[in-house]
């Protein structure tokens, strides 16, 4: 009773087979609705396929689309009988496959010979010839159908996911093999943990690529290989998008340490900023990256996104001035990193850091303070990193009761102790008598010092203080602090005499 009602079902569907390729829309159709396990009728499929084996190449355009997960959206076919082009040809295009076409003969929309002829060279390179054969030899027991998939399939999937995983641990173990032993022939030292970070996006796009080529082996439905083929396309390009960026971080590390060993400290200063510019740009275009092969459309992200940045620019108009304030930093170059800076005159510490928004200073307190890079921009810099030398300048007053030939001494010992140091600039130490305080002989010394680092300023300055208050003492001198002397005139006695009760004085 059931093979009769098919024949029926044939019979009725083939005596209106006109209207079964009336348009581009409804060719396509009853290509891939006939050949649905429900409503299988390869015959029937191929009415709109005008050559002797239109069947076979029928089955074979329904297996390519399924593995290689495309749905075919109706809608976006034409469904007019009267549909034109200058050829009237309609096309499918599709990234992955040739484009599938149908043109217009006889008042039918028939699939063209361009397809017919392009359609066993796509079944081959689909399809690896091999696992067909070997899966027609299989026994009966994996040709079951569990759950609408066949056994073969499951026990394949399983295989393909270890064989993705094997892939992806070979990989990591030759290519970072190879990569250390080439970095160590160019004497490249690199950071093992940034080499480590590495490893598992290397394996992921290994196993990614290993499902997305294996996929179309197992010969699934459309919407299951869809699945499959969208995981792993989101693996391989969300792994490139990491390993790109772990790479920037190897690169920056390298670059990071030779800069350490130049002079230069722009070097310091522009390798951190480059790096977090390059790593922004790595994933603004990756994220692009990942959803055009997820095959999203983004062109209209993208001219959302340029309206949102005209918006978002508008309503954060101070990271803006920031923005353009750390390019006027890095242009106009008022510090470099490690520079003992004052800004305003209020914040004052040494350059640790320069970025997009802000510069962090960290103070002499060893607080970090984060200044706004459009201030600096605005601001006065007093860079004392900058100086060509540092002065050195002291007023050392001594009591008044000091004599005139251990000050002169004093002079003489200061400023040959001076002017013999290994930090002091020849011909530019000053010291004089310079004042008569109100309490105090002062002598004035000045000098200027060749050096860079804070510390080393620090402790030559203490040395100083510490030879000067030795040779203070050498000299007999003692160093004089503000004091007031208070004279007390004693007032005469007072004289009373007999019978005069009142006091007077004489």
């Amino acid at each position: 009773m059931y093979h009769l009602f098919l024949m029926l079902w044939s019979v009725l569907a083939l005596a209106s087979e006109p209207e079964l390729c009336s348009s581009p829309r409804q060719s396509i159709s009853t290509l891939l609705d006939n050949l649905q396990p429900e409503r299988y009728n390869p015959e029937l499929a191929a009415s709109c396929i005008p050559t002797d084996n239109g069947a076979e190449i029928g089955i074979k355009i329904q297996r390519v689309l399924d593995a290689k997960g495309i749905y075919v959206s109706y809608d976006k076919l034409p469904d007019s009988p009267d549909f034109q082009t200058e050829d009237n040809t309609a096309f499918v295009y599709y990234d992955a496959i040739p484009s599938i076409s149908v043109v217009k003969k006889d008042g039918q929309w028939l699939f063209s010979d361009s397809t017919i002829q392009a359609v066993p060279k796509l079944y081959t390179d689909t399809f690896s010839t091999n696992i067909s054969a070997f899966v027609n030899t299989l026994p009966p027991t994996f040709q079951a159908h569990i759950g609408g998939f066949y056994v073969w399939q499951g026990v394949f999937l399983l295989i393909l996911t270890l064989l993705a995983v094997l892939v992806g641990r070979l990989v990591d173990f030759i290519l970072i093999r190879q990569f250390l032993t080439y970095a160590t022939k160019l004497k490249i030292k690199l950071n093992p943990e940034l080499i480590a970070h590495m490893r598992q996006p290397l394996i992921a796009v290994s196993i990614g690529a290993t499902l997305f080529f294996g996929t179309p082996e197992l010969q699934l439905s459309v919407r299951p290989s869809q699945t499959l083929l969208v995981i792993s396309k989101a693996i391989i390009s969300i792994s490139i998008v990491v390993i790109v960026s772990r790479i920037i971080d190897i690169l920056s590390s390298v670059f990071s340490e030779k800069a350490a060993l130049t002079d230069s400290k722009f070097d310091d200063q522009i390798i951190p900023l480059v790096t977090r510019a390059s790593k922004l740009f790595v994933w603004v275009f990756g994220i692009i990256f990942i959803l055009q092969n997820l095959g999203i459309e983004v062109t209209a992200l993208v001219a959302l996104g340029s309206v949102s940045g005209v918006a978002i620019a508008l309503a954060s108009k101070d990271t803006v001035e920031n923005l353009f304030g750390s390019v006027v930093v890095f242009i106009d170059q008022p510090f470099q990193i490690g520079d003992w800076v004052v800004i305003d005159g209020s914040i004052e510490g040494i350059v640790e850091e320069v970025g997009f928004r802000s510069t962090r200073i960290r103070t002499f307190v060893t607080s970090l303070v984060s200044v706004p890079n459009a201030k600096i921009a605005n601001s006065t810099v007093d860079n004392f990193g900058r100086r060509e030398f540092r002065r050195y300048k002291a007023n050392l007053g001594f009591r008044y009761d000091s004599k005139s030939e251990d000050i002169m001494n004093f002079i003489k010992d200061i400023k040959a102790y001076l002017e013999g140091h290994q930090y002091t600039v020849a011909g530019r130490t000053h010291v004089y008598f310079s004042n008569m305080g109100p309490h105090s002989l002062d002598v004035m010394v000045m000098t200027f010092l060749n050096m860079d680092d804070y510390s080393v300023e620090m402790e030559t300055k203490q040395a100083f203080h510490l030879k000067f208050m030795n040779l203070a003492e050498e000299h007999h001198l003692g160093f004089a602090f503000p004091t007031q002397t208070l004279e007390v005139e004693s007032p005469k006695p007072i004289q009373i005499h007999k019978g005069d009760q009142t006091p007077r004085s004489s």
